[in-house]
């Protein structure tokens, strides 16, 4: 009887447990690295880099998850 009683407990345990990790999963937030072989710094304090290659965008913990962009996606962003 008592392991009828644990089984049939089991699945609302699963389900309000997975309910609660379901919440706190937040969307990642991306970090970018652009190298250039020059830089300039314009008055407004914009800074111009020309684009020779992709830019690589990575995320951190817990998502780890990294690739390259071209210029066009990154001024999306």
């Amino acid at each position: 009887m008592k392991l009828l009683q644990t089984l049939a407990a089991m699945p609302a345990a699963i389900y309000f447990a997975s309910s609660v990790i379901a919440e706190d999963v937040k969307s990642p937030e991306w970090l970018v690295v652009h190298t250039a072989p020059t830089a300039e710094m314009t008055p407004d304090t914009a800074l111009g880099m020309p684009v020779i290659r992709k830019i690589f965008a990575f995320t951190d913990i817990p998502n780890r998850i990294y690739g390259y962009i071209n210029a066009y996606e990154f001024v999306c962003l």
